[in-house]
């Protein structure tokens, strides 16, 4: 695949991965791992076909600023709960 840098992206990646090898298993921990880092100008390219990741890329652009001026706990999505707090992952976008 492309290069990235979107959290979105990676774990909408991550959930689709691991939906293909869900058996009903209850796991404690996940964990998501990047490698074969690149520039900035090579992440991202733009994608005709998924005309929302335009949106989605601006959003978490406008987060990461909110985090950088006011703290990483600013702003959080709803997958990037705290501890002691428990949210459903979002479903993948459908095709």
């Amino acid at each position: 695949g492309d290069p990235t840098r979107l959290a979105d992206r990676i774990c909408q990646t991550g959930l689709d991965l691991l939906r293909r090898e869900a058996d009903g298993t209850k796991f404690r921990l996940l964990g998501i791992g990047v490698s074969d880092l690149s520039n900035d100008d090579k992440a991202d390219p733009p994608d005709l076909v998924d005309i929302q990741s335009r949106k989605r890329a601006l959003a978490e652009g406008a987060m990461d600023t909110l985090r950088d001026k006011f703290g990483r706990k600013a702003v959080e999505t709803g997958y990037t709960f705290g501890k002691g707090r428990a949210a459903n992952p979002p479903e993948p976008l459908e095709d």
